[in-house]
């Protein structure tokens, strides 16, 4: 998905407030689906994300301390 793409279908979608989910969730969520595309591969993730790889590792970290 090209990121005009991504973009548009959060304010093309017909959202109710309840249904918009946090910034840090979406950030979660965004990052497990990109380290499934590379097959967990954090180095790869993170480059194609644009952070460096410990900033990978802490996000990680804080959603998972978030979740349990």
């Amino acid at each position: 998905m090209r990121k005009d793409d991504a973009r548009g279908a959060v304010f093309e979608a017909s959202l109710e407030p309840e249904q918009i989910l946090p910034l840090r969730e979406l950030e979660r969520d965004f990052i497990e689906d990109v380290l499934e595309v590379f097959d967990g591969n954090k180095a790869k993730a993170a480059r194609v994300l644009g952070i460096d790889r410990r900033t990978l590792y802490r996000r990680l970290d804080k959603a998972s301390r978030k979740a349990g």
